[in-house]
C-alpha cells in the first residue's frame, strides 16, 4: 500500500483521518460521560446501602458491584476506542463498528420494549396524576424520542462512519500492520467477542445468587453454581473457536444453541421467569413492577425465546460460509 505522506486525493479512496480523529473525541465523550454515571451510581449505591429497607437487599447487595464494575469498564473501553480512533488504528475501527451494532440492536430491541411495555406498567401504578393519558403519552414521547437518538440515530451514524469502507482504506493506509482484529472476518470476531461477553457477563445473572434453569427445573445451590462455570467455559472456549475459524467450534455453537434453546423453552412453558426472580430474593414491590409488563409469563415469554433462538440461529448460519471445508 502506498506509505502515508502521499496525497490521499490521487488514490482510490477518500482520506478519512478527520473523521476519525473527531468521531475518536465523541468516543472519549461518551467514555467521560459514562464515568460520570459510574461516579453517580456510585454515590446512589452508597446511599441506598445505608437503608435497612431497601428492597432484595442480598440481590442488590451481589448486584452493585458488578453493575458499577460493568460501567465503569465500558467507560474505559469507549476512552480507550477513541484514542484509537484519533491514532488511526485498524483495530479500533473494526472494535467500534461491531459495538456500534450491538448498541444499534440493543437499543431498537429497547425502544421497542419502551413502547410496548410503558404503557402496560404505568396503568398499573397507583391512581396518581402519572396515570392520566395526557401525562402518559407525554412520557413515552419523551422517553422514545431520547432513547432513538442516543440508542438509534447515533450508534447508526457510527456504523454508516466506521463502515465506509474509505473509513477502512483510511485507517489500513495509515496502520499498515495487521492487527489481531484482522485475524478472521468481522461477522465472525463480532460472534466470538459476543460469546467472550456471555461468558464474562454469565455471573450476573441469575446465577448471580446462584439459579440455573435447566430442561424444566431451577437448579439451586452447588449445582447451579457449577452449570454457571461449565456454561462459562463452553462459551469462552466458542469464543475463541470461532475467532480461530475453527469449524467444530461453529458446530458446537450450533448445537448449543439449539439445545440450551429448547432448554429455555421447556423449563418455561411449565414456569414464568417471575419464578426464577422470585428465587432470587426479590422483593414483592419490584416481583410486581415486572409482572406488569404482562411478557414474563405464558406464551409470550415462550415466543420472545423463540425468536431470540432463530435469530441466533440464523447468525451462525449468516458466518458459516466463513468456516469452509478444507480442499480435497
Amino acid at each position: 500500500m502506498t506509505e502515508p505522506g502521499i496525497d490521499a486525493a490521487a488514490m482510490e479512496f477518500k482520506d478519512r483521518t478527520t473523521g476519525l480523529i473527531l468521531f475518536g473525541v465523541v468516543g472519549i465523550l461518551i467514555g467521560a460521560f459514562k464515568l460520570m454515571s459510574f461516579a453517580v451510581m456510585l454515590l446512589v449505591v452508597g446511599v441506598a446501602g445505608g437503608a435497612e429497607d431497601a428492597p432484595g437487599p442480598e440481590f442488590a447487595s451481589r448486584a452493585a458491584p458488578l453493575s458499577l464494575g460493568y460501567q465503569a469498564a465500558e467507560a474505559i473501553a469507549w476512552i480507550w476506542l477513541g484514542i484509537g480512533s484519533i491514532r488511526i488504528r485498524r483495530w479500533a475501527r473494526a472494535l467500534l463498528l461491531i459495538y456500534s451494532w450491538f448498541w444499534l440492536l440493543t437499543g431498537a430491541t429497547g425502544l421497542v420494549a419502551i413502547i410496548v411495555l410503558l404503557p402496560r406498567m404505568m396503568q398499573r401504578m397507583p391512581s396518581t396524576t402519572t396515570s392520566e393519558p395526557a401525562i402518559t403519552a407525554a412520557v413515552m414521547a419523551v422517553m422514545s424520542v431520547l432513547m432513538g437518538l442516543f440508542m438509534v440515530v447515533l450508534p447508526a451514524i457510527f456504523i454508516l462512519f466506521y463502515g465506509s469502507r474509505h473509513v477502512k482504506a483510511t485507517c489500513e493506509w495509515r496502520d499498515p500492520t495487521p492487527r489481531w482484529t484482522d485475524r478472521c472476518p468481522l461477522p465472525v470476531l463480532a460472534m466470538s467477542l459476543w460469546y467472550l461477553f456471555g461468558a464474562v457477563a454469565m455471573p450476573t445473572g441469575p446465577a448471580l445468587l446462584g439459579v440455573f434453569p435447566l430442561f424444566g427445573v431451577f437448579l439451586e445451590g452447588v449445582p447451579a453454581i457449577a452449570a454457571v462455570f461449565a456454561m462459562m467455559g463452553l462459551w469462552a472456549w466458542q469464543a475463541w473457536g470461532l475467532y480461530r475459524l475453527d469449524r467444530m467450534a461453529w458446530r458446537i455453537s450450533l448445537a448449543t444453541t439449539i439445545v440450551f434453546g429448547l432448554s429455555a423453552i421447556a423449563t418455561f412453558a411449565r414456569s414464568d421467569l417471575l419464578d426464577l426472580y422470585s428465587r432470587m430474593n426479590l422483593s414483592e414491590q419490584q416481583l410486581d413492577m415486572m409482572r406488569s409488563t404482562g411478557l414474563l409469563e405464558g406464551q409470550a415469554l415462550t415466543a420472545l425465546i423463540a425468536a431470540s433462538i432463530a435469530v441466533w440461529v440464523g447468525g451462525l448460519f449468516w458466518i458459516r460460509r466463513y468456516f469452509s471445508d478444507p480442499v480435497a
